[in-house]
C-alpha cells in the first residue's frame, strides 16, 4: 500500500471515530441536560423527537460504513440533521426558555475543531438563524431581544475561535507530517548511500585482489606461452604420427594459454578501470557505429539487428569509449543467450523524471515524449533469447556472478560501473523463454545540439 492509500484509510478512520465519539458527546449531553425538569406540556414531543435523532444516527452510520470513500459528506449530513434535531428540540421545549439550545454550542464547537474554520463559522451562522426561528416559532412573547443577540454572538464567537484554532492546528500537523516524510525520505537515501558506499568498498577490495591475482598470473602465462611457441618449432623437426600427436597436444596447450589471459585481462579491466573523460556525445551516432561493428557477427550466428533512433535527441555527457564498451558487454550477452538466431532491437529515447523504464511489452520506439518533460535519455537493449530466472535476476550485477558455465561474471558488473561513473542507472527486465531487457538512463547534458 502506498502512503496516500495509508493516509486516506486513515483518514477514513478519523473520521468515523470522530463520528462514534461526537455521538458520544452528543448523547451525554442530551442525558445531563434532561437531569432539568421539563415540564410536562413539551414531554409529548420528546419521544417522536428522540425516535427521530436515533433513526438518522443508525441509517447515516451505516451508510458511513458502507460507503467509506463518502465519510465525509456523510459526516456533513449528520451535523445538518443534528441542528435541526436541536432546532426541533429547542422549539417543542419552550423555544428561547428552553435550556436544550446549549447544545448548539457543543454541535458548533466540535463541527469548527474537526472541519476547520468555514465549517464551524457556518454551523454557528446556521445555529443562530435555528435558533432565532425556534424561539420565535414557540413562545415569541418570551423572547429578551438583548439575552437572544449575546446568545447568537456566543455562537458566532465559539464558531470563530475554536475554527481558528483548528486550522492552525491542522497548520501544525501538515508541518509535521511534511517534515516526517522528509526526514523518511532522507534515511531511505542514507540507506542507499550508505549500501553504495559498501558496495564500492568491497568492489574496491575486489578490483585490488582481481589485479594482483591477474598480475602474478600473466607472467607465468607469458612465459608458458613464449615456451610452447619455441617447442612449436622444435617439434617441427619431428615427422610421422609423433609429429602430429605432439601438435594437437601444443595447439591445445596455447588455446587454454590464450583463455587464461583473456580472463586476466578482464580482471585487470575491472581493476584499473579508467576514470570517465565525459564529452557532450550523440547518442544515436555511438548507437549506430555499434551496430555496424556487430552486423558480421550477428549474420553468422542468425541474429536479426534491428535498430530504432528517436530523432533529436541532444547530447549527453558521457565517456564514449566506455559507454561503447558497457553497450558491447549487453549486446555479447544477448548473443550468448540466443544460441539458435534471434532478434535483439535496440532503442533510443527520451524519457521524463519519474516515467517508467521501458520494459519488452511496454516500449513505443516510435514515439516521443514531450520535451518539456524530457530529463534522460534512455538506451534499451531487448534479445529473445532465453531470459534471465527471477532468483537470479537481482544478483545479475554482483561481481562474480553468472548463469553462464563459463565466464568471470564481470561482465554486467563492469557494465553497471561504468553507466553509474557517467551519473546514470541500468535496470534490467527478463522473462524466462521470452527475452530480456537492458534499459540504460542516462541524464540529458547542457548542450543543446541533437543527435
Amino acid at each position: 500500500m502506498g502512503f496516500r492509500g495509508w493516509f486516506r484509510l486513515n483518514l477514513e478512520q478519523a473520521e468515523l471515530a470522530f463520528a462514534v465519539f461526537k455521538t458520544l458527546a452528543f448523547v451525554g449531553a442530551v442525558a445531563a441536560l434532561f437531569l432539568a425538569p421539563v415540564r410536562p406540556e413539551h414531554q409529548v414531543h420528546l419521544p417522536p423527537l428522540l425516535a427521530f435523532f436515533l433513526l438518522y444516527h443508525l441509517l447515516l452510520y451505516g451508510a458511513a460504513f458502507r460507503w467509506r470513500w463518502a465519510i465525509r459528506g456523510i459526516l456533513l449530513a449528520i451535523l445538518a440533521c443534528d441542528l435541526l434535531f436541536v432546532f426541533f428540540l429547542v422549539w417543542f421545549t419552550g423555544g428561547f426558555e428552553s435550556h436544550f439550545y446549549l447544545l448548539f454550542y457543543l454541535i458548533i464547537t466540535m463541527s469548527a475543531y474537526f472541519f476547520g474554520f468555514p465549517i464551524g463559522l457556518g454551523s454557528a451562522v446556521v445555529s443562530g438563524l435555528l435558533y432565532m426561528g425556534a424561539s420565535f416559532a414557540s413562545h415569541p412573547e418570551a423572547v429578551h431581544l438583548g439575552h437572544l443577540s449575546a446568545r447568537i454572538a456566543l455562537f458566532g464567537l465559539f464558531g470563530v475561535s475554536v475554527g481558528f484554532l483548528s486550522e492552525r492546528d491542522r497548520r501544525y500537523r501538515a508541518a509535521v507530517e511534511q517534515l516526517n516524510r522528509e526526514l523518511h525520505q532522507a534515511y531511505r537515501e542514507l540507506q542507499a548511500a550508505q549500501e553504495r558506499l559498501i558496495q564500492a568498498e568491497r568492489l574496491s577490495t575486489i578490483g585490488k585482489m582481481s589485479a594482483k591475482v591477474a598480475h602474478e598470473i600473466r607472467n607465468p602465462l607469458s612465459a608458458i606461452h613464449l615456451n610452447a611457441e619455441l617447442l612449436e618449432d622444435e617439434i617441427e623437426h619431428l615427422q610421422g604420427a609423433s609429429k602430429e600427436e605432439a601438435s594437437g597436444l601444443l595447439a591445445s596447450i596455447k588455446t587454454q594459454v590464450q583463455a587464461l589471459a583473456e580472463l586476466t585481462e578482464e580482471y585487470l579491466r575491472f581493476a584499473r578501470m579508467p576514470e570517465p573523460k565525459p564529452q557532450p556525445e550523440a547518442i544515436n551516432e555511438i548507437v549506430a557505429d555499434l551496430v555496424d561493428f556487430l552486423v558480421p557477427e550477428s549474420a553468422e550466428r542468425g541474429i536479426v539487428i534491428e535498430s530504432r533512433f528517436a530523432p533529436d535527441l541532444p547530447t549527453v555527457l558521457v565517456d564514449r569509449r566506455q559507454l561503447r564498451q558497457a553497450l558491447l558487454n549487453i549486446t555479447r550477452n544477448a548473443f550468448e543467450a540466443m544460441p539458435d538466431g534471434g532478434h535483439l532491437v535496440i532503442v533510443t529515447r527520451r524519457a521524463g523524471r519519474g516515467s517508467p523504464i521501458a520494459g519488452p511489452e511496454k516500449r513505443k520506439p516510435n514515439s516521443r515524449p514531450p520535451t518539456m518533460d524530457a530529463e534522460f535519455v534512455e538506451i534499451s537493449v531487448s534479445d529473445t533469447g532465453v531470459g534471465i530466472p527471477p532468483e537470479s535476476l537481482g544478483r545479475i550485477f554482483e561481481p562474480f556472478f553468472t548463469t553462464k558455465g563459463e565466464g568471470t561474471g564481470l561482465g554486467l558488473t563492469i557494465v553497471r560501473q561504468i553507466v553509474e561513473q557517467q551519473g546514470g542507472t541500468i535496470a534490467c527486465q527478463s522473462v524466462p523463454g521470452e527475452g530480456t531487457t537492458f534499459t540504460i538512463r542516462l541524464p540529458l547534458s547542457s548542450g543543446k545540439g541533437a543527435s
